[in-house]
């Protein structure tokens, strides 16, 4: 067989940019993948997170327990003591100033079923006290005794004096020669004044109220009483 000599620059070339071909195919598959690489960043691995723990359970989990608390004793209650009750009292220079102006009240209250009389630093009311024939004991009928009323309104506002009760007749006689009717028209009178208003402390037969009223007493209508005012001194040594 008989080759013709134009043929062999022909392969020589085709090999020639066969080659030429696959290298440029070769750097171009480096090219790509170096251009992959640069344009996907590379993952970073996301931290842990962080999980915050209160202080307070920190401290529970590593303070020691604490011993249990001993109860204590109790103590015993207290015994309530009740104070006496005392009387304001005034000095002794004004004394008569105060008992000026009581007495004056006084005249005002009394009305005419009542005097007012005036011995140095005592006053005394005299004046009538009609009884509730209705009531179940003797007591003083609040509707029939409106100057026995006026005169109570006032010893609750001069309170600093001493008041002592004494019953002069029962129902018109001379005297108080019955002792039973005379202890039980006290005791209504005395009962009255504390339910007006006036203090115990200023009342010096306020301990007879206590006693009990004979059965025969509630045929008593009327009385006539007296009022013996006194005032409360200080003594000079006292301080206000």
């Amino acid at each position: 067989m008989h080759f013709s000599r134009t043929r062999k620059p022909s392969l020589r070339r085709e090999l020639r940019r066969a080659g030429t071909h696959l290298r440029l195919a070769l750097i171009g598959a480096v090219a790509a993948c170096a251009l992959c690489s640069c344009a996907q960043p590379r993952s970073k691995s996301a931290p842990a997170p962080v999980i915050e723990v209160p202080a307070t359970t920190v401290a529970a989990a590593t303070a020691p327990a604490a011993p249990a608390a001993t109860p204590k004793p109790r103590a015993p209650p207290k015994t309530a003591s009740v104070a006496k009750k005392t009387l304001p009292a005034i000095p002794a220079a004004e004394a008569g100033y105060y008992l000026d102006v009581m007495q004056g009240r006084l005249k005002q209250a009394a009305g005419a079923d009542g005097t007012i009389s005036r011995f140095d630093n005592r006053i005394v009311v005299a004046t009538n006290a009609n009884f509730d024939p209705a009531s179940a004991r003797l007591q003083i009928d609040a509707e029939r005794n409106v100057g026995l009323a006026a005169v109570a309104k006032t010893l609750v506002e001069y309170r600093s004096t001493r008041v002592a009760v004494r019953v002069r007749s029962v129902d018109g006689a001379a005297d108080a020669s019955d002792a039973a009717s005379a202890q039980a028209c006290t005791q209504a009178l005395t009962r009255y004044l504390q339910g007006a208003g006036v203090a115990a402390e200023q009342l010096s037969d306020a301990d007879a109220t206590r006693g009990s009223t004979p059965a025969r007493t509630l045929a008593v209508k009327s009385a006539r009483v007296e009022l013996s005012i006194e005032p409360v001194v200080r003594s000079a040594d006292t301080t206000p």
